[in-house]
């Protein structure tokens, strides 16, 4: 058996950031996002490594490793739409952070079918988890309002 962490180190050592491959810079990015985040759970779970030590191991960041592993929160048909390279990553892992899979697989049916980009995507997500009540809304402070009241009060 080949062990996963020498696989996902060898494997991002060759193909890392600044590796030329083909003449273009790093690995071919299609559906490599859900192979690294079930490669870095088996990490977890068989070698008992924590995200910084994986992230160390592997010359990435902790956020990284953790963006990975959160794709695994997602619905299975979005994972399989992800290695397919039907979804974005950046979509996907916008998703992961809401629990309700019927809600995730809904949002990724409707930014596929009206062809959104991420901006337009990020923005009707946010907008349909406030409207179901996944989220709360959070108070923007306006800053004219907040210099007018401290110029007033120094008068």
């Amino acid at each position: 058996m080949v062990d996963p962490y020498e696989k996902l180190c060898e494997r991002h050592l060759r193909y890392g950031r600044d590796a030329q491959v083909k003449g273009k810079r790093g690995a071919p990015r299609i559906g490599n996002e859900m192979r690294d985040a079930r490669e870095i759970y088996r990490m977890f779970a068989l070698l008992k490594m924590s995200e910084s030590g994986i992230a160390a191991a592997l010359h990435r960041s902790r956020g990284w490793v953790l963006w990975r592993i959160n794709l695994l929160r997602l619905h299975p048909d979005i994972q399989k739409m992800i290695e397919d390279g039907d979804v974005l990553f950046s979509t996907a892992r916008m998703l992961s952070k809401y629990p309700d899979t019927t809600f995730q697989v809904e949002m990724v049916r409707t930014v596929s079918e009206k062809q959104m980009n991420y901006v337009t995507a990020r923005d009707y997500i946010h907008s349909e988890a406030l409207r179901r009540g996944f989220v709360k809304e959070r108070k923007r402070r306006n800053i004219k309002k907040i210099l007018r009241a401290y110029t007033l009060s120094l008068e």
